[in-house]
């Protein structure tokens, strides 16, 4: 009776110990071989690179079916010539929202999808939209976040996992059709669900202000979250560069260049094609600066070029 009571015992203690050993095993290897670790283990468990796109109303494709958005073109052109690579490219790309709401809502997206790669093209609507605050997210030094910011383990599970997630598991709250009305104070219309978990990226009612600050800020903790888990960051700037979009596309190559990370200039694309605005140009953009199809699929072909540099590996 003692002896199995004793085991019953020494069964928590010794799983406990595999955990911390292999733990501890996945830490080193991370130190020995930083950039590979991360793609070996997404290959591994899930065969293909999963990119995150995340955005206002110029990455979700306003005006457009879902499929011609320059994430989903991305993925179609990547994946036709970079068939041994296969990448998987999800659109979290929302029409009005900020950088105060992607940057609010990017710590549980990036736990619950598990991106290798996060493209970020937002700041447009920072010029029109109120200030807000942003929610800290869990507190500070508790084990639960050392986990989720630290631990290669949970790192390996949320990748395991992520492959019961697909593009058509995101349930958006509102329409596709732009001229469907949209409740302004129903939450609900402004949400993404993904299972059993939602993230607010509609912008919230208040004073418009002009954030140029906050979006350097903004981008910043955004480019710390995504690297923090171990996932590249690439920021882009807009088509058009016409009304509020040259001050948003000025602060996305300050924080690329302040942040170190790659930028995406796709805004040169245009202005080559489109010396008078986008009147000059309708089969590149619509009146309002937003992309045409044939807009995105520059776009993507920018980003293809770009990405080529973080996915393709020599094994």
């Amino acid at each position: 009776m003692k002896r199995s009571l004793r085991a019953l015992l020494w069964w928590p203690a010794g799983l406990l110990a595999a955990v911390l050993l292999l733990e501890g095993a996945l830490q080193l290897a991370a130190l020995v071989a930083k950039d590979q670790v991360r793609q070996v283990q997404a290959r591994w468990l899930t065969s293909h690179t999963r990119i995150l796109a995340m955005g206002d109303s110029n990455t979700y494709g306003f005006y457009l079916e879902a499929g011609e958005a320059w994430p989903a073109q991305l993925e179609r052109q990547w994946n036709s010539v970079h068939a041994d690579s296969p990448v998987e490219v999800l659109n979290l790309g929302y029409p009005g929202t900020n950088s105060f709401r992607v940057r609010e809502s990017l710590p549980g997206l990036l736990d619950t999808l598990s991106p290798d790669v996060v493209l970020l093209m937002v700041g447009f609507n920072d010029f029109w939209t109120p200030v807000e605050q942003v929610a800290a997210r869990g507190k500070a030094g508790s084990l639960a976040g050392w986990v989720r910011e630290h631990s290669r383990l949970y790192r390996l599970y949320r990748i395991w996992s992520r492959s019961r997630v697909q593009q058509a598991d995101l349930a958006f709250g509102a329409s596709r059709d732009p001229l469907a009305p949209v409740d302004v104070a129903n939450p609900a219309q402004h949400q993404v669900s993904i299972g059993e978990e939602a993230f607010y990226l509609g912008t919230k009612q208040g004073e418009p202000a002009r954030n140029r600050n906050a979006l350097a800020d903004n981008l910043a903790a955004m480019v710390t979250m995504a690297q923090a888990r171990d996932a590249k960051v690439l920021l882009f700037t807009y088509p058009s560069n016409w009304g509020f979009y040259p001050g948003a596309n000025k602060w996305l190559k300050v924080a690329a260049q302040q942040n170190a990370v790659p930028l995406v200039d796709v805004t040169p694309l245009f202005i080559a094609r489109c010396s008078d605005g986008p009147p000059s140009c309708p089969a590149l953009l619509f009146h309002d600066g937003h992309a045409t199809a044939e807009g995105n699929r520059l776009v993507a072909e920018a980003a293809g070029n770009a990405l080529q540099f973080l996915v393709l590996r020599k094994d």
